[in-house]
């Protein structure tokens, strides 16, 4: 029922909407911002500042969804493994969102542990967005991945492949090929790691930086591996995840296409929505459900 709820009242926004909180420490933000004058951040001082009361992470908040790109990456540093069900979780993804400085997104995006299933849309869209880095791509990319979303396999795959023999240019794959690859990989070789690690498997194997038609060999000896890991993940239902697809569906405008590929990164977890959305009377909500699945990757 609130999947239905929610294909009806879908937002017309993406953006995460800046989580609710209390009255930001007053202390804690004067701290803050001494740190920011200070001109650089060393460990101990960043130990020092990570936040131990709702006041406190809520100065840690504000400073995420509407500071400058210096305070969203500090802020992404005191808020460093946070884990999903905590408000700068939210926060960091509002700040990744809206920025458009890649410092400061590949900060936020790499602060929490994991992210709320609410946020898995956006995530999507950030991992087909020709307009963002391709670092700030592939790490989007890894935390769907993690996530156990299928879609995200083979944009991921397609990162992994860029600079070899194999590279393609699949739809999804329309990164500039500038001969930088060495960072957008490893931080997605990050997720892979942790999400190998989290199975109590050994790592994923892949580096980075080795030559090209290694790489390639890597690449093959991971497919199967994580090809298992998917099988075994089981499709979440949630509310916050249904209003993210419902939006992703209800989007018009000249990235429409773009929407459906975002909403078709995130089956299995979105299957539910879509099938949900294409027993409705309404043509443009069918066609954008039946688009989706038409355009989950292979």
């Amino acid at each position: 029922m609130l999947i239905a709820v929610r294909l009806l009242q879908a937002p017309g926004l993406l953006q995460p909407a800046p989580p609710a909180g209390i009255a930001p420490d007053p202390e804690y933000a004067l701290s803050f911002q001494d740190l920011l004058a200070a001109g650089r951040l060393d460990l101990e001082q960043v130990d020092a500042l990570r936040p131990s009361s709702p006041a406190q992470v809520q100065v840690l908040v504000e400073a995420l969804t509407v500071g400058s790109p210096v305070e969203v990456r500090a802020a992404a540093l005191l808020s460093a493994g946070t884990t999903a069900d905590s408000p700068l979780a939210m926060a960091a993804l509002h700040g990744a969102w809206n920025t458009r400085d890649e410092g400061a997104a590949l900060a936020a995006l790499l602060a929490p542990l994991a992210f709320p299933a609410a946020g898995w849309p956006a995530l999507a869209w950030i991992s087909l967005d020709p307009e963002r880095p391709i670092a700030v791509r592939a790490t989007a990319t890894g935390r769907l991945l993690r996530s156990g979303c299928r879609g995200a396999w083979p944009v991921a795959r397609s990162l992994l492949r860029t600079g070899t023999a194999f590279d393609e240019q699949a739809p999804w794959a329309d990164w500039n090929r500038l001969g930088r690859y060495e960072l957008p990989k490893r931080l997605l070789v990050l997720d892979l790691d942790a999400w190998f690690a989290e199975v109590g498997e050994a790592g994923s194997g892949f580096e980075p930086n080795a030559a090209w038609q290694v790489q390639v060999e890597q690449l093959q000896a991971l497919e199967p591996r994580i090809q298992g890991l998917l099988a075994r993940t089981a499709p979440l239902r949630d509310e916050g995840l249904a209003t993210g697809v419902a939006a992703l569906l209800r989007y018009q405008g000249p990235s429409e296409e773009r929407a459906c590929r975002a909403a078709a990164l995130l089956v299995p977890h979105a299957s539910a929505t879509l099938q949900l959305a294409l027993t409705k009377r309404d043509a443009a909500l069918v066609y954008a459900a039946r688009r989706s699945l038409e355009l989950i990757p292979r």
